[in-house]
């Protein structure tokens, strides 16, 4: 339409073509042979492509995240495929378990490091980290990203993606202070409140150039693959409509009778 100002969409990231479609300005058929999966979602998200070090540390990131055993997010899927709904219904009602508290604390972490180091001058990076548990103190919350109900000792998954961001010269400032908030932490309240996936995630997703709204959808793309695992094994293995987990405890009034009100 030559007249932009009547189009009725408009986008910079991707256009279907006649004889070609394009991502970002570049070629998909180029696009196809030359990155994986993760690093044209890569592409999509930052508008050019990652160089060989952002795609591993991004793919880290994604594999990381994949899936977590039985955690809120698969036990929904599952009670919604034992229920007999189609996969996508499954998916969906998994993705909606990503809030806050499941999934979305890396966006609130990312936010408060980003704040924290845009406010910066030239302290070193331990009186920031001390500035940001502070705040979050005076406020009556949690500083998000660190210690996890599961991992008592140290969430596994945020070592190997510290350690992989390191040897692609990747421990940016984000990073540095997330490490530097997990030492005061673990100093002043104690060990089990070490860096956990969503707060190496905050970290590792801004310093690979990412907005901090960018930390949650990571996590929702990176957890539809066991979704729909978990959706299919619910349906193929299982019985129809069961309840997945232990009992309910029932702690309301004794029984009583309408006529006697």
């Amino acid at each position: 339409m030559a007249d932009s100002d009547a189009a009725a969409w408009r986008t910079a990231i991707s256009e279907a073509r006649p004889d070609e479609i394009v991502y970002r300005g570049y070629q998909l058929t180029d696009v196809v042979e030359q990155l994986d999966f993760a690093s044209t979602a890569f592409l999509l998200a930052r508008g050019d492509p990652p160089t060989t070090a952002e795609a591993r540390v991004f793919n880290a990131l994604l594999a990381a995240t994949a899936d977590h055993g039985i955690s809120p997010s698969q036990a929904v899927t599952r009670y919604v495929s034992a229920s007999g709904s189609p996969i996508q219904a499954c998916v969906a009602a998994g993705v909606l378990t990503i809030g806050d508290h499941h999934g979305g604390a890396g966006e609130i972490a990312a936010s408060l490091f980003e704040d924290h180091l845009d406010a910066r001058n030239d302290e070193p990076m331990d009186e920031v980290a001390a500035g940001l548990i502070a705040d979050r103190q005076a406020s009556g919350d949690r500083v998000p990203g660190f210690g996890h109900p599961e991992h008592t000792d140290g969430d596994p998954r945020a070592q190997v993606l510290v350690d992989i961001a390191r040897e692609e010269g990747l421990d940016g400032e984000a990073l540095a202070l997330a490490l530097a908030v997990e030492r005061e932490l673990v100093e002043s309240v104690g060990a089990g409140l070490k860096l956990n996936i969503n707060g190496v995630t905050a970290a590792l997703m801004l310093d690979l150039g990412f907005d901090p709204s960018f930390a949650r959808p990571l996590v929702i793309m990176a957890r539809v693959p066991g979704l729909i695992v978990h959706a299919i094994e619910e349906r193929d293995r299982e019985r129809v409509w069961r309840m997945v987990g232990g009992g309910v405890e029932y702690d309301g009034p004794e029984d009583r009778s309408l006529e006697e009100r």
